[in-house]
């Protein structure tokens, strides 16, 4: 897990990309591009911040491994 403010655990980080990676979003098949953010959750998978906000309406878990995100 990653520690937040007040040493508080997250069960996710964001980040905005500076460059292009070569890597797709499992939610929606795109790549991921420059000025992007992604959200990395503390299993080590990645997602467009967007496709997970979307995704966490439904579930709260990873939708790849199924971890159980707070």
């Amino acid at each position: 897990m990653f520690k937040g403010c007040f040493g508080k655990k997250k069960e996710y980080e964001y980040h905005t990309l500076c460059k292009s990676i070569n890597d797709d979003c499992n939610i929606c098949l795109d790549t991921y591009h420059a000025g992007q953010t992604i959200i990395i959750l503390n299993c080590g998978h990645k997602y467009h911040k967007n496709c997970l906000k979307k995704w966490f309406q439904k579930k709260r878990t990873c939708p790849l491994c199924s971890t159980t995100i707070k």
